[in-house]
């Protein structure tokens, strides 16, 4: 059995049924999970109350990591979100910020429980085209990092980090000195010299796509968008979560969007889901072959970002990688 000194959770969110169950479902797996290892400390999001109900009751040592108010920036999460109710006596929450889903800082009126006091927190953050620059508050100090992955999904993914190493007893030197020197990858925010600039976004499910998708909205300029669906077990076989994911964000770019280009063992389906979102069917196209699809990218001039899920994102990434000479992932 696995004795690990410390356990990192992000967060919790919905995913494919046929791998994932239901959110409450997985966390309760998680919990039984934990139990059994009482001696390791517990990184824990703070934003989430979902995972606050989760370790609710466990003996285990806890450090909390999570976004300031200053660095979160919106007022209300996304409507309809699991963890926006109390996990004690599922009362509505109120939320006086929030940075993404139902991630945020949060209360119940009701019993009055509310989000712990994080001990690692993003107090702020500059994202730039390929990361962001980052201010950290690590139990009471101020320190900067560079986050080589850029989106705020990236930021929260960093402070988890953080908080993994410090708990496994690194020095705090070491986790910033590491957390910068490392480089996106394996289709996760991952550039390629093709065409007029290509970027890897694996998605996977809505949290996924509406983090990629709100990404490629702040990029200025026209940009072609390349979505492939698959649905191997590898993917997970039910690909309903597309109705979840808000693909009619999409067309906050307008005419800013040249063209989306289906593709995948399921481009029917996501054909169809963009037509549904909004998107004029004359900008929506079909390739099926993954080799033409890459053609296709490295013939446009401008900025193209790809957002396959799991089995497709390998396929493609092969290809991108022998056209531009790029060293397979495990490589280096």
């Amino acid at each position: 059995m696995l004795k690990p000194h410390a356990v990192v959770i992000t967060n919790l969110f919905r995913d494919q049924l046929d791998r994932y169950a239901e959110v409450s479902a997985a966390a309760a797996y998680l919990r039984e999970g934990i139990a059994a290892v009482p001696e390791a400390v517990l990184c824990l999001n703070a934003d989430d109350s979902l995972l606050f109900g989760l370790a609710d009751g466990l003996k285990n040592r806890k450090v909390y990591y999570g976004f300031s108010e200053g660095a979160s920036r919106k007022s209300e999460p996304k409507i309809g979100e699991e963890g926006t109710r109390c996990p004690r006596c599922g009362a509505g929450l109120k939320f006086s910020c929030s940075s993404y889903g139902h991630l945020g800082h949060w209360s119940c009126p009701e019993c009055g429980l509310s989000r712990p006091s994080a001990d690692i927190s993003v107090e702020s953050f500059h994202e730039g085209e390929d990361g962001s620059d980052c201010v950290f508050d690590i139990f009471g100090k101020r320190r900067l990092a560079r986050v080589s992955a850029p989106a705020d999904y990236n930021v929260y993914n960093a402070a988890a980090a953080l908080s993994g190493a410090i708990a496994a007893g690194y020095g705090e030197d070491a986790a910033l000195g590491a957390l910068s020197s490392f480089w996106q990858g394996f289709g996760r925010m991952e550039r390629f010299g093709l065409g007029g600039g290509a970027v890897m976004i694996l998605i996977k499910n809505p949290a996924c796509f509406d983090r990629a998708a709100e990404y490629i909205l702040k990029r200025q300029g026209d940009f072609d968008l390349f979505i492939c669906l698959n649905d191997f077990d590898a993917d997970g076989c039910d690909v309903s979560w597309i109705w979840d994911a808000e693909f009619e964000r999409l067309c906050e770019a307008g005419e800013r969007l040249k063209s989306v280009t289906a593709s995948g063992s399921r481009s029917r389906e996501l054909v169809t889901r963009l037509e549904y979102a909004g998107i004029p069917r004359e900008k929506i196209a079909v390739e099926s072959s993954a080799r033409r699809l890459v053609k296709a990218i490295s013939r446009l001039q401008r900025p193209t970002y790809i957002l396959p899920t799991y089995t497709a994102m390998l396929e493609l990434r092969r290809i991108l990688a022998e056209k531009t000479r790029r060293s397979g992932f495990w490589e280096g």
